[in-house]
């Protein structure tokens, strides 16, 4: 009997720790795309239809969709359009990632003018409409030298009563969206709150969404700049999302512009 009681415990020792492991916060981060050597920001980025053009001269394209709304940061560019039939409803462009390599699907679907870098191309933050682009929202930021998801959060972003919600409504009233990305921290206006996440330690903080406030604040005024604004960075700089009128509208010719410390996205030029 003694060597069948040695065997059950150590089968149930076995699955005790197959379930700890399980439970384990580090093993469910989900694996983003990073690269070894990142494409260049550096300078001035513009796309016109689906190739995006690099301050080094070099070239990115992103398949068979234009670029859309794109930022260019760590692997390549992320962007989120759709062909004109391709969408139902209210569903939102998926996200994807084109690198010298190719196009990857990604399966989220950040919200209109959410997609936001960091100025050194390490972070990658946006707000993930679920239920592709039809549903409730999770603000998300990436480390893009590990691929960690560092946030995943519905913090501040979903009222107390759901039932029934609709979410298209809720969000066109009451928009959410990143403000920014500046020294590590990430800061996400939520539903009547502004959440700031240390992105250290992936930890959130809720306090009051006082517009008063956050216009002063140092970290604001680095990243929202009167548009229009040539972004020597990384594209045409407006804090909006361009509009056929704007100069972003055109192919841009260099100029000198100050840094900024986070990077909007961008729409391609036709």
């Amino acid at each position: 009997m003694r060597p069948c009681l040695v065997a059950v415990l150590a089968l149930l020792a076995a699955s005790t720790a197959a379930c700890g492991s399980n439970d384990d916060p580090a093993t469910s981060t989900s694996s983003w795309p990073t690269s070894s050597t990142p494409v260049a920001t550096d300078g001035l980025v513009w796309a016109s239809g689906s190739t995006v053009h690099l301050p080094d001269g070099s070239t990115i394209d992103t398949g068979e969709r234009p670029a859309g709304s794109y930022v260019v940061a760590g692997a390549g560019v992320w962007f989120a359009s759709a062909q004109p039939d391709e969408l139902e409803g209210n569903d939102l462009p998926e996200l994807r990632v084109a690198t010298p390599d190719g196009v990857e699907d990604l399966g989220v679907h950040p919200g209109i003018g959410s997609l936001t870098t960091s100025a050194d191309g390490r972070w990658l933050a946006f707000i993930d409409r679920l239920d592709d682009g039809a549903g409730a929202v999770e603000a998300v930021v990436v480390d893009l030298e590990s691929g960690e998801e560092i946030v995943r959060s519905s913090e501040g972003l979903v009222p107390s009563q759901t039932d029934g919600a609709d979410w298209t409504d809720l969000y066109e009233d009451a928009p959410v969206g990143v403000l920014g990305v500046v020294d590590d921290t990430a800061y996400v206006q939520g539903l009547g709150d502004l959440v700031t996440y240390d992105l250290a330690t992936g930890e959130g903080t809720t306090s009051e969404l006082d517009w008063e406030a956050i216009r002063s604040a140092d970290w604001y005024a680095a990243v929202h700049r009167t548009a229009p604004l040539w972004n020597g960075d990384r594209s045409c700089g407006s804090r909006r999302r361009t509009s056929a009128r704007s100069p972003c509208s055109r192919p841009p010719k260099a100029r000198a512009s100050p840094d900024r410390k986070s990077t909007r996205l961008n729409s391609s030029h036709t």
